[in-house]
């Protein structure tokens, strides 16, 4: 008889952000001139890490930037999915990725896509 697995206590939900925005990392790291590597706990209960491992850019395309943000299971997805949609809304976005699924930047489809996602992680 297989044994049931324990429920995941953590997640770490990927996101890729294409933009011409030169300051939404710093924005969305909470801290001046960020390097790669870096990562930042948040009120909300979370971190949010800029990885040393970014998208290549190719000339003349905007700019790739990858994130990862970490949290518990207690963490509600809308802390996480409202916190996102704050620090993106006003934002050039050209393309947006969560967890390798292309999402429109609509506040309605960002938060869902994020909602489902973490509910699918956790069970």
């Amino acid at each position: 008889m297989a044994e049931k697995s324990e429920p995941k206590n953590e997640m770490e939900l990927n996101i890729d952000i294409f933009t011409t925005e030169k300051n939404l990392v710093s924005d969305l790291l909470e801290k001046e001139n960020p390097s790669k590597g870096d990562e930042t706990e948040m009120s909300g209960g979370f971190t949010v890490k800029y990885p040393k491992m970014q998208p290549i850019k190719k000339a003349g395309e905007e700019e790739g930037i990858k994130i990862a943000i970490s949290f518990l299971r207690n963490v509600g997805a809308i802390v996480v999915a409202n916190w996102i949609w704050d620090k993106i809304k006003d934002k050039d976005i050209k393309k947006l990725i969560i967890e390798r699924e292309v999402v429109e930047k609509e506040e309605g489809e960002v938060k869902e896509v994020i909602k489902e996602k973490i509910e699918k992680e956790f069970g």
